[in-house]
């Protein structure tokens, strides 16, 4: 998946202003040279580092629900990496523009062997996904179709722990700043709990099963 890393460029260039001070202050001791090679090789270092966020290559575009309130519902845009083979993390935003998506809940994705090892008091924080991806409420868009078909087989039986951090759907100063308790967050279960103004978007799945 290409994912835009224009936010990089801001870091890149206030590490090197940083390194260019402290080599300006180093030049007047007898370490001029040595100082100027220290921030030509951080510099180069800086723009050379990897970041966690490089592997958020997975991209998921779902419907989550407010646990406590199934009618509250956003769109969900995850951006996912593969932890291990039995974890997926994912940083969840509201909309997929740079620049104005704001990172409003973290989720994380294990196999239903993993869920059902879980104690009682711990699998009441998850949910199922079953229906998000019968339902045609979860897509992999950026997918090939054979490989989305067969991704999303395997998600039907996972199950996902969110934490809605912040509520971007109520009201202006929710939607400006980060307020309030986490809260947890919910999927959409079957045909009878989507909420008014959800539109299933469909997947490789959903459009095999009608011919599309």
């Amino acid at each position: 998946m290409q994912t835009n890393r224009r936010w990089r460029v801001p870091l890149a260039v206030a590490g090197g202003a940083l390194m260019f001070l402290i080599a300006a202050v180093l030049a007047f001791s007898d370490h001029e040279v040595q100082a100027s090679a220290t921030w030509a090789a951080a510099n180069a270092q800086i723009r050379q580092q990897a970041h966690p966020v490089d592997n958020l290559e997975l991209y998921l575009a779902g419907v989550h629900v407010m646990k406590a309130n199934a009618r509250e519902w956003w769109n969900a845009q995850h951006y996912c990496e593969r932890l291990r083979p039995d974890l997926i993390q994912c940083a969840v935003y509201d909309t997929t523009t740079p620049g104005i998506a704001r990172l409003n809940a973290v989720e994380y994705i294990v196999p239903e062997q993993v869920y059902r090892s879980f104690p009682a008091n711990e699998r009441q924080y998850w949910h199922p996904h079953t229906y998000e991806v019968d339902g045609g409420l979860l897509d992999v868009p950026e997918m090939p179709t054979d490989s989305a078909r067969a991704f999303l087989q395997a998600a039907r039986t996972t199950w996902g722990k969110t934490w809605h951090l912040w509520q971007t759907q109520r009201g202006a100063m929710n939607a400006r700043y980060p307020m309030g308790t986490p809260e947890l967050a919910w999927s959409i279960e079957g045909p009878d709990s989507v909420p008014a103004g959800v539109r299933p978007r469909g997947n490789a799945l959903t459009r095999s099963r009608s011919g599309q």
